[in-house]
Formats: structure tokens, C-alpha cells, sequence
């Protein structure tokens, strides 16, 4: 289930709110459990100024995903289709820097980048159980 739902998520176009690293990840929560964090998300946004806004009223991105995903049981020990925030490295083939919101997928976390699906190997900082 999870590679089919990357391969789609991967061919669509990154639009900030509709196919970001957020809603990437909302929408593989969705697909594997039917419930959407997101759903109480106070109102939406189209753009990176947007985005940014939200993130610094929610007190950061960290607490701003956090009490999106209250709903889930946190874990130390993510397994594959499980989400977590990580702080991306300083070289890193997601072209951001900063924290994303990301799928377990083996060994490495993948996300969504302008570009397509992005991996990377790094610690997460908390990783909730969504299966």
C-alpha cells in the first residue's frame, strides 16, 4: 500500500497546502487509516509566506505537527508507514533546511520535495504509529 501511494503522491505536482511535505504525509495518513489529522487544521494556506506564517502563530513547526497528530500513539521505534518530524540534515536532496514532516520506508524517511520523493537517513525527532 505505502509504494503504490508513493508512486502516485510522487507524480503529482508540489503545491503549497495540496501536496507539500505536510500533505503528503496527511494524505498517506488518510489512505492507510481513513482518519485525517489534518481535518481541524485551522483554515488552509497556498503559498510558502502563508505556511510560514501558520507555523510561527502554532509556536514552530514541531508544535504545530505535534498537536496535528495528538490523535496517534508516539513511538522511539518507528517501522515502515510510520511519520515523524526530522530535522534534515545540511546536505540533503529534500533542497530545504530546517524540520519536515516524513513516512518511514526501511532504513531511510522519505518526504515530499518540489521535485518529487525525497529520502534521507537521519534521527527522527519524534515519530508517531500510524499502522
Amino acid at each position: 500500500m505505502l509504494s503504490e501511494y508513493l508512486e502516485k503522491s510522487g507524480r503529482a505536482p508540489w503545491r503549497w497546502g495540496r501536496m507539500d511535505c505536510c500533505m503528503f504525509t496527511n494524505g498517506w495518513i488518510r489512505e492507510a487509516t481513513g482518519k485525517d489529522p489534518y481535518e481541524a487544521f485551522p483554515g488552509g494556506y497556498a503559498t510558502a509566506a502563508d505556511a510560514k506564517r501558520i507555523i510561527i502563530r502554532a509556536g514552530g513547526f514541531v508544535s504545530l505537527v505535534s498537536g496535528v497528530m495528538a490523535g496517534f500513539d508516539q513511538t522511539d521505534e518507528p517501522e515502515t508507514g510510520d511519520v515523524a518530524i526530522i530535522k534534515l540534515p545540511r546536505n540533503n536532496n529534500f533542497g530545504i533546511a530546517g524540520h519536515a514532516l516524513v513516512i518511514r520506508l526501511g532504513n531511510w524517511w522519505v518526504g515530499r520535495s518540489e521535485t518529487g520523493i525525497a529520502g534521507v537517513e537521519a534521527p527522527h525527532e519524534i515519530a508517531w504509529r500510524i499502522l
